[in-house]
């Protein structure tokens, strides 16, 4: 998943698009009912309906014709530049909260780019309209105060209910997308750590474990370096598929017997390398031992051929440099290699 990406802002643009036709739309057809309500087929009363003839359009054409960025910048810049301003000239300080809603569109669905230059055009607009209107402050309608309160109490509602809508959407988009950075983020580390084909924890991440290991313990601890005997053969007899299949039964053998007892990682190629934390040596022994009889089993029942490892174990001594350890188990299991295979020295 893009997260940053084009994608991303599509998505969050074309939910939002829908939440803007309908708060949008809901908005002028109750101003439009309110308006022929109180005061008839007025101009006010066609404005609110035009402009709900106008949403409406451009909804439609918006959500069928994958043009949800300009419908959208469109309805913005209607609602904003015209008819709240001429809602203002008619009505006078009531609608001051549609201005305050339109900022916030504004910032919300018109282009990045140049949002600042939208933003000071909207102001100055808004700004011109209030003082040309600094003598009205209720408008050229006369009202009484019934229908007063009522026109500031309708424009409360609408106000809030699309401020608040738009919010909640974009807070709820924001959660949810902070969850899959998070989620995304556990991937990442899972794929920096570990071999994309066994599982096991791969030689980066043992380094730096074993690095901690030695940093943070004062007991000794075992290494072993495991490799599977004649891989290649393998490989070249039965296929790379299988080859890949036997490394990665013989990792699951390990992940099942080092568990509680440490870590095994992919070293590299056909190598392996478990770390015994309590530094039992017999024990390693013993874990190794059932390892190589799993693989034998493995084997027997998959080609009836039997595959083995040879192996070297190390004990870390403190102070000991980690490379000069990785030499030490590299020659353990050389001598291994040397003596016959399918044994393991220690």
């Amino acid at each position: 998943m893009e997260y940053f990406g084009e994608s991303f802002f599509v998505d969050v643009r074309e939910k939002m698009f829908r939440l803007l036709v309908i708060t949008g739309g809901i908005a002028n057809l109750c101003g439009f009912i309110c308006n022929i309500f109180l005061y008839g087929m007025t101009g006010p009363s066609v404005v609110c309906g035009l402009c709900f003839l106008t949403i409406v359009l451009l909804g439609i054409i918006g959500c069928t014709g994958e043009r949800a960025d300009l419908a959208g910048a469109g309805i913005v810049l209607i609602i904003s530049w015209f008819e709240f301003p001429f809602l203002y000239f008619v009505y006078g300080s009531t609608i001051l909260p549609y201005f305050v809603m339109a900022m916030v569109a504004v910032a919300v669905f018109l282009p990045r780019r140049h949002l600042w230059f939208y933003f000071a055009a909207t102001l100055l607009i808004d700004s011109t309209v209030v003082l040309v209107c600094r003598e009205r402050v209720y408008g050229i309608v006369t009202r009484g105060a019934d229908s007063m309160a009522l026109a500031i109490l309708c424009s409360l509602v609408i106000a809030s209910f699309s401020v608040f809508c738009v919010l909640k959407t974009l807070i709820e988009r924001y959660e949810s997308q902070k969850t899959d950075i998070l989620e995304m983020g556990k991937k990442l580390e899972q794929a920096a750590n570990h071999d994309g084909l066994t599982g096991l924890y791969n030689r980066r991440y043992l380094v730096r474990y074993l690095t901690e290991l030695i940093r943070h313990t004062e007991k000794e601890f075992l290494i072993s370096l495991i490799d599977i005997d004649d891989f290649k053969h393998l490989n070249d007899t039965y296929g790379h598929a299988y080859g890949d299949q036997v490394l990665t039964e013989l990792a699951g053998f390990m992940q099942e017997e080092i568990e509680g007892k440490g870590i095994a990682s992919r070293f590299g190629g056909e190598e392996f390398l478990l770390v015994f934390e309590d530094g039992d040596v017999s024990g390693a022994f013993e874990s190794l031992c059932r390892i190589q009889e799993r693989l034998k089993a493995f084997g027997q029942e998959s080609k009836e051929q039997e595959i083995t490892f040879s192996g070297g174990v190390e004990s870390y001594r403190e102070e000991m440099p980690l490379d000069k350890l990785f030499t030490a188990v590299d020659e353990k299991l050389y001598q291994a290699k040397n003596s016959g295979k399918k044994q393991i020295i220690g």
